[in-house]
C-alpha cells in the first residue's frame, strides 16, 4: 500500500558506514516544481548523433531533499539524487483494456498499484502533448526540452476511474507515468480496420 502521508526511513549505504535520512513524501508542486526546473538540454554532436544532459540536476534534487528532510546526518548532493531517485521509483508492469478503457498496474515504493483510466479521445491526447512538452532552439546546434507535470495530471483526472494500492490521492509522478504509459499502448492498437478504402 502507497501511503504518500508515511514518514519515510532510508538508509544511505557510504564507506563511514550507513546514513539514516528521514523524509517525508514529495506534494505534487514539488515534484512539479522540481522537473520545471530539471531542463534537458541536446547538443548535435554532428553525423546524426546528439547527446542530452540536464544541466545542474544535482542541486535541483539537492534543493528538494532539504525541502522534504525531517531528521538525519547531513548530506551531499550525490546522497540526495540517490534519495530522489528511490522516492521517484514508479515502474509500469502491465497495461491492459479493461470496460472501456485501459488498467495500469505498477510497482512503486511500498507495493503495486493500479489505475483505471477511460480510454482519451485524440483531441484530448493533442491538447496533452502541446502542453506535456515543449522545446526550444538554443544557438550553437543546442536545444532545450522542458516537461510539464501539471499538463497529465490534468488529463489523467479527467481520464481517471479507480485507483488501488492507495493511502490517499494518487501523486502527480505516478499520474504521470500511468498516463504516458496508457497513451502508448492506445497509440499502438491504432490503425485502419477498413480493407476496402484502398
Amino acid at each position: 500500500m502507497f501511503d504518500a502521508a508515511r514518514p519515510i526511513t532510508l538508509k544511505l549505504q557510504t564507506p563511514d558506514g550507513p546514513k539514516a535520512v528521514s523524509v517525508r513524501f514529495p506534494s505534487d508542486e514539488e515534484w512539479t516544481e522540481r522537473q520545471r526546473a530539471r531542463k534537458i538540454v541536446t547538443r548535435s554532436l554532428g553525423r546524426g548523433m546528439s547527446k542530452s544532459d540536464v544541466p545542474n540536476h544535482e542541486e535541483i534534487d539537492a534543493a528538494l531533499v532539504a525541502k522534504i528532510k525531517t531528521d538525519g546526518p547531513e548530506i551531499d548532493c550525490y546522497e540526495a539524487m540517490t534519495i530522489v531517485g528511490v522516492l521517484s521509483r514508479c515502474d509500469v508492469t502491465d497495461v491492459e483494456r479493461e470496460d472501456g478503457g485501459y488498467r495500469v498496474r505498477m510497482t512503486v515504493p511500498g507495493g503495486e498499484t493500479s489505475v483505471l483510466l477511460r480510454m482519451p479521445t485524440a483531441r484530448e491526447i493533442y491538447a496533452f502533448r502541446r502542453e506535456y512538452v515543449s522545446a526550444v532552439e538554443l544557438p550553437h546546434g543546442k536545444s532545450s526540452t522542458s516537461v510539464n507535470l501539471e499538463a497529465a495530471a490534468r488529463l489523467f483526472d479527467a481520464l481517471a476511474g479507480e485507483s488501488t494500492g492507495y493511502a490517499g490521492p494518487v501523486p502527480i509522478i505516478h499520474k504521470e507515468a500511468a498516463l504516458v504509459a496508457m497513451i502508448a499502448e492506445f497509440e499502438s492498437g491504432l490503425g485502419v480496420s477498413d480493407d476496402n478504402l484502398f
